[in-house]
């Protein structure tokens, strides 16, 4: 809901982690640039950042899992509570919490991102070609 000042907060994130370039990712490629303070300052935002998303991401879990109802699935990720629950005495059960918020993090992260960036793309091609 964009009206959701916690979700909008959360927009903000994405936007200020994706919109940072590759700095911080850097040393993933070039393990020598880690030195480089640029680097090393930005590698200090990013894990911040991201420290941040998750805890919006538990959050969202945490509120999710106290309104869960096993009779009326609402979403994904009753669906995947659900499951979960089922699955609970498995030794080797990969529903967990934290997968559940790797999830979220993949679908709201690409898809928030994903969709503003194509909409700035398709609005600045409409500009300049004057569609």
């Amino acid at each position: 809901d964009y009206k959701d000042p916690k979700f909008m907060n959360y927009l903000t994130f994405v936007e200020d982690f994706t919109s940072r370039g590759m700095w911080g990712q850097l040393p993933d490629f070039i393990p020598a640039t880690k030195h480089l303070p640029v680097v090393k300052r930005q590698v200090k935002v990013e894990q911040t950042s991201q420290h941040l998303l998750n805890d919006f991401y538990q959050k969202f879990v945490t509120k999710h899992k106290a309104m869960f109802d096993e009779s009326d699935i609402r979403d994904f990720v009753d669906a995947f509570l659900l499951e979960s629950k089922r699955r609970e005495e498995e030794e080797d059960n990969t529903f967990t919490d934290r997968q559940l918020e790797q999830m979220i993090e993949t679908l709201l992260g690409a898809g928030a991102e994903t969709t503003a960036t194509t909409l700035r793309w398709a609005l600045l091609y409409h500009q300049a070609h004057d569609v």
